[in-house]
């Protein structure tokens, strides 16, 4: 009897790597690998190299290498990785790494998307293109993108750029790493995290590219569907059991894959991602920018564009105001539960930390009333009602109404966060089973790829919900009410800043 087809994916994150075997009838292992824990010779236990300098970010890409080979291998100790017949990947979204014309790394640490450091090269591109940099490549200037990263590199360093065969985002250098020849494309998804992507063309915005660096358009990889073969697995890393010469489908972003992977790929379904940030991100049909720019539009592995929108404010809120209260997270989420809902007199502008959306640079929460002196309950609502409140009056621009939000992240876990969403959104908040969902984004294309089966239909298969949250009607119209007050809370406390 003939074996049972596999696909991999693998999702090379911030802080480590994991990597997913999909079969027929679903996930049948995942193998993990943490930077710090498993490869402390990099020296980068967080994900990036200690810098004096807390506006830069930089980790090895040497060490992203490593983690996906040790992610492969301890893979195969949990699935017969001999039945793969196709892989692919995603990786953090953004960051720079120059290469040679075999994939070789030209330093030993790249900035990865946590780098601030490129404000002056953000400033220079605004300046040439003004708002047809954000119409064009979906997003205004951002610190975090190849883009200003690959301006701020050829600037400091113009004969190490000038060396550079390639310049690549993380997502298309580790393909490159992984393919014979190591010369791999890049797909619109990770090109249109980087400022220099044409949206409507889905190809290199030669103006933009000519500008921000000498040289730099005959540097970038070239663009390819989402779909595509980037080449056949290396011998290298035919590791775990995987046989070298197995298809490549090109590797994605983060954000596309997991957008893939929460099953929430069509027009009008979004994800809230309640991580440290509370990310924001929903499927649309046809590019639409944020007029306000603060959110970014990226091109989806499904096909479709995205945007995103990432609030700084989420977990690290939620446990400040926890701690202060005295609260367990049981007694989190039950004070939230006993407040009354909806009070536009105890409103909470939760910028503890410094905002991105809206941009804030000056930390400390606002509210309306005697926040630090209001009982537990009071303040753990308004601090929800207000995260919740941001995500709703900051998407606005993407058009429509909601069909579905797929939750995940730690805050998904607490009941009463969903609740706020449903009743904000007026849209049913899923839970799904599984949690690797950038990884079985990449499972799923390459899965799609090896078998026929289409992304819809095995999203429809695998991507379940453990719990569903249906929006309570009779809240609308307080919720809505509230929500109003908040966004003129919000204007009025911004222009008088």
């Amino acid at each position: 009897m003939d074996k049972k087809p596999l696909a991999v994916g693998i999702d090379a994150s911030t802080q480590g790597v994991k990597a997913l075997a999909l079969g027929p009838d679903g996930v049948e292992a995942v193998a993990a690998v943490n930077f710090g824990k498993d490869l402390p010779q990099f020296g980068a236990p967080e994900g990036f190299a200690p810098d004096p300098d807390p506006a830069v970010r930089r980790a090895p890409p040497r060490m992203w290498e490593a983690g996906v080979r040790l992610a492969l291998e301890r893979l195969g100790a949990e699935a017969d990785l001999g039945r793969a017949g196709a892989l692919s990947g995603a990786a953090q979204q953004h960051g720079l790494v120059l290469s040679d014309a075999a994939g070789e790394p030209l330093s030993a640490l790249a900035p990865i998307w946590m780098d601030r450091s490129t404000g002056a090269e953000c400033a220079a591109l605004d300046a040439r293109f003004g708002a047809a940099l954000r119409e064009k490549t979906g997003s205004a200037a951002a610190e975090r993108f190849t883009g200003p990263q690959a301006r701020k590199a050829a600037r400091e360093d113009p004969a190490a750029f000038a060396a550079a065969a390639r310049v690549h985002c993380i997502a298309s250098w580790l393909n490159s790493r992984l393919v014979e020849g190591g010369d791999a494309p890049v797909d619109p998804g990770s090109a249109s995290g980087q400022n220099l992507m044409d949206l409507a063309s889905r190809e290199w915005n030669a103006d933009v590219a000519a500008f921000t660096a000498p040289g730099l358009p005959a540097k970038l990889p070239r663009i390819v569907p989402s779909d595509a073969v980037s080449g056949s697995l290396a011998p290298a890393f035919a590791l775990g059991g995987l046989r070298a010469g197995i298809p490549v489908v090109v590797w994605s972003g983060d954000n596309p894959d997991s957008l893939l992977g929460m099953g929430c790929a069509a027009p009008g379904e979004a994800v809230a991602s309640l991580g440290t940030s509370d990310t924001f991100f929903a499927s649309m049909a046809e590019p639409r920018t944020d007029p306000d720019g603060f959110g970014n539009v990226f091109c989806t592995s499904a096909g479709g564009y995205m945007s995103l929108s990432c609030f700084t404010n989420g977990a690290l809120a939620r446990d400040r105001v926890r701690r202060e209260a005295g609260l367990g997270w049981d007694g989190f989420d039950a004070a939230l539960a006993a407040a009354a809902p909806w009070d536009a007199g105890s409103l909470l502008l939760p910028w503890f930390a410094p905002e991105s959306v809206p941009r804030v640079a000056r930390a400390g929460a606002v509210a309306n009333f005697g926040f630090d002196a209001a009982p537990p309950e009071r303040r753990v609502r308004s601090l929800v009602e207000g995260q919740v409140f941001a995500m709703k009056t900051h998407s606005a621009w993407i058009g429509g109404a909601f069909k579905r939000i797929g939750v995940t992240g730690g805050g998904s876990k607490c009941a009463g966060i969903l609740r706020v969403l449903a009743d904000v959104f007026q849209a049913p908040v899923e839970r799904l089973e599984g949690t690797e969902t950038v990884a079985l984004g990449a499972a799923m294309r390459a899965w799609s790829h090896l078998t026929g089966e289409p992304l819809a239909a095995l999203a429809a298969r695998l991507c379940r919900p453990a719990l569903r949250v249906e929006p309570d009607p009779a809240a609308a119209p307080a919720s809505a009410a509230a929500l109003a007050a908040y966004a003129a809370f919000e204007r009025e406390t911004l222009a008088a800043r």
